[in-house]
Parts: structure tokens; C-alpha cells; sequence
């Protein structure tokens, strides 16, 4: 899901880059949100084949490249919880939490790594929509055949895909 991505964070760690200076770069007109970084409240992702991206960031992104934590297998914290929608302490069997970076100056920022194989799949699985439910409703969402499969992530929510 992110595999194509470095962590800008980890970035600014090996470069000596302030993050002031990734927030300007992101707000140029010729960088696009979704197609050169994504950004979770304060993670941000850079895209390593981005074409707009200035050369001082994209340089450093390939000389370092084998240094990067590999995110193929991991998904930002706060995007995993608004997905669940939920306190994700219920499922916490399902999954691990990673902190990645946080140098001198700066805080970890939380990944969470899928380790229950069903949460995976779904979670990775661009085709499938996602949503949470109140658990009154799954008896009524499986019999009707609305949603493919779902996950309990509370006594009150489950997540739902279809």
C-alpha cells in the first residue's frame, strides 16, 4: 500500500533537512497531495517516483533508498484508527504498533503492522470499501448479502467491506 513511499521524517533524519522545508515543497502548485505525498495529520509520505518533487529531495530519497524503513507492510497510525473508527485496543491482537523516526527534535510517528491475515488482506485490498457499523446491523448486512465480510472491533462497531 505504501511501499512506494518514504517516510519524510526519516528523511529529514538522514539529511539534516528541517521539516519547514517539506511543508513549503508541498504547498507548491506542481506538487499534488495523492500523487507526489500523502499526509496524515502530521506524517507525512514522499513518493519516490514523483516527477515534481524538487531534485533536493528527490536526490537524497535514492541515495539513501536502502536505508528507509520499507512501508509495504505498514499503515499510518491515525489513518488505520479512521478507518476502524474505533478505539483500536479491542483488535489490538491483530496488529503491532511501530514508531518509526524521532530524532532529537522530533516525536515517533506510529505505524501500525497488520498481523491478523484476514484484517490484512482487507486492509490492502484497494478494490474493497470499508466502513464500520454498529454490530445491531451485521445480522441484517449478512443476510441480505450487502457486505463481503466483516471484523468485530468492539462490543458496539464492527468493520464492514463489500
Amino acid at each position: 500500500m505504501f511501499g512506494n513511499y518514504v517516510l519524510a521524517q526519516e528523511l529529514f533524519e538522514k539529511t539534516g533537512f528541517a521539516s519547514s522545508n517539506i511543508s513549503m515543497v508541498i504547498k507548491d502548485d506542481r506538487i499534488e497531495e495523492g500523487n507526489d505525498y500523502l499526509k496524515f495529520k502530521s506524517v507525512v509520505l514522499l513518493y519516490k517516483h514523483s516527477l515534481n518533487l524538487p531534485k533536493f529531495i528527490t536526490e537524497p530519497m535514492k541515495k539513501y533508498e536502502d536505508e528507509f524503513t520499507d512501508l509495504s507492510d505498514l499503515i499510518p497510525y491515525i489513518y488505520f484508527t479512521e478507518l476502524t473508527d474505533e478505539n483500536i485496543k479491542s483488535i489490538e491482537d491483530k496488529f503491532e504498533i511501530v514508531e518509526l523516526g524521532g530524532g532529537e527534535d522530533m516525536r515517533p510517528k506510529k505505524f501500525v503492522r497488520i498481523t491478523d491475515e484476514t484484517l490484512h488482506n482487507v486492509i490492502y485490498d484497494d478494490s474493497k470499501i470499508k466502513v464500520t457499523v454498529e454490530n445491531s446491523e451485521i445480522k441484517e448486512l449478512v443476510q441480505g448479502k450487502y457486505i463481503d465480510g466483516y471484523i468485530q472491533l468492539s462490543n458496539r462497531k464492527s468493520l464492514v467491506w463489500y
